[in-house]
């Protein structure tokens, strides 16, 4: 009687025209939102890292490369299943990376399918460019030029990026071999947290002010990173980045102090009781401006306006690292904020008196495997009306 048992594929690799085929292997990176994979030519390849992907899962998969590209080759995609629109929100995300990565700020994308689906909705996925996660073994001195390069460079695209963490930083693998001069680039393209910024409104005299939006766009950045990264750094002490505080410290300064001169004619950087230029007014925001994805970074508990928590913040962290006191030039032009009016607070209550000193949080930022994570904002959401 003739044998009704189905042969088993058991090919190990398929070459194709321009290359050999490949297909999503181990499990190499998780962020809030996303799963990283590695690549193998081998389609029956083993795993034991969940989530185990099948032969079949694989086939559906595959992205024809050059085998010597195939260690510098990862696949990314969402960690759940999604409905269309959110597929549609993952192609466009990753467009936006292709983009960037044209102009040498992001890695580059290979492939992008948001078609694929399972008997639960839509499981899209990209192939992209590994990109190294180790600013860790840096000191901020080190690389402080190389981000403000990154910074400057998106700025001039006439985008802002706030998502600004050493998870969503990356430095640009060139082809496997470190270089003497690190090309950073970007990862997670959200288009919640990337956006353009016109119709910036960085003053409200009426006059121009005396500095480009771009360059006030690149210092918002930068300042947003370093804020976020001194409290994510915290007790951490295996991480050389985080070993020197002072420098992160009086940074912020510098950015702060330059936002308080009169002359720049602009709003300043941080303000107790007015307008600031992390607030980007006359910019369509997606969903939250810098200063509310401060307070939601920062974990403050809503007690004022975003622009003062923030303040407040900054000021009591830059006293305590730098065990000296900031002065801050307040703008007369700026305490005309039209919601300062209608908002009716005790005056009694000094915050000096009631605040907590400063602690930094040892909050460990996302592993050095990591692709694309993407921060989830704690209660940024509670913040929105």
């Amino acid at each position: 009687m003739a044998s009704t048992t189905r042969r088993r594929n058991t090919r190990s690799s398929v070459k194709k025209r321009g290359g050999t085929e490949f297909y999503p292997h181990h499990l190499i990176g998780i962020g809030a939102h996303k799963e990283v994979f590695g690549v193998t030519s081998n389609i029956q390849a083993k795993s034991v890292v969940k989530p185990i992907l099948t032969s079949e899962d694989r086939e559906k998969m595959p992205i024809i490369i050059d085998e010597s590209d195939s260690k510098n080759v990862v696949m990314v995609r969402p960690k759940n299943s999604l409905n269309s629109y959110d597929a549609g929100k993952f192609g466009e995300e990753m467009r936006l990376q292709s983009r960037f990565s044209e102009l040498g700020l992001a890695p580059k994308v290979l492939k992008i399918n948001t078609e694929l689906k399972n008997h639960e909705g839509y499981t899209p996925y990209a192939y992209t460019y590994r990109c190294n996660f180790d600013i860790c073994d840096y000191e901020f001195k080190a690389i402080q030029k190389g981000l403000k390069s990154l910074f400057n460079a998106v700025a001039a695209e006439g985008y802002i990026y706030t998502d600004i963490k050493q998870g969503n930083i990356c430095i640009l693998d060139e082809g496997g071999r470190r270089t003497k001069n690190n090309k950073f680039a970007f990862v997670d393209f959200d288009q919640d947290y990337v956006y353009h910024y016109k119709g910036f409104n960085v003053t409200n005299s009426g006059n121009e002010a005396y500095v480009d939006t771009e360059e006030i766009v690149s210092d918002i950045m930068e300042f947003i990173f370093i804020i976020i990264e001194m409290k994510f750094c915290g007790e951490r002490l295996n991480c050389v980045f985080c070993k020197n505080l002072t420098d992160m410290a009086e940074r912020l300064v510098e950015l702060k102090d330059k936002y308080d001169n009169f002359r720049l004619n602009t709003y300043p950087m941080i303000s107790e009781n007015g307008n600031t230029i992390m607030e980007l007014l006359g910019v369509d925001i997606p969903r939250v401006n810098p200063a509310e994805f401060l307070v939601a970074y920062l974990e403050l508990d809503p007690y004022d306006y975003e622009t003062t928590m923030v303040y407040q913040s900054v000021m009591e962290t830059l006293n305590s690292v730098l065990n000296r006191e900031i002065k801050t030039k307040s703008k007369s032009k700026s305490k005309s904020k039209s919601k300062s009016k209608t908002r009716s607070k005790s005056k009694s209550k000094s915050p000096s008196k009631t605040e907590k000193k400063y602690t930094p949080n040892p909050i460990d930022s996302p592993s050095a495997k990591e692709m694309t994570p993407s921060g989830a904002l704690r209660y940024a959401w509670k913040m929105r009306k």
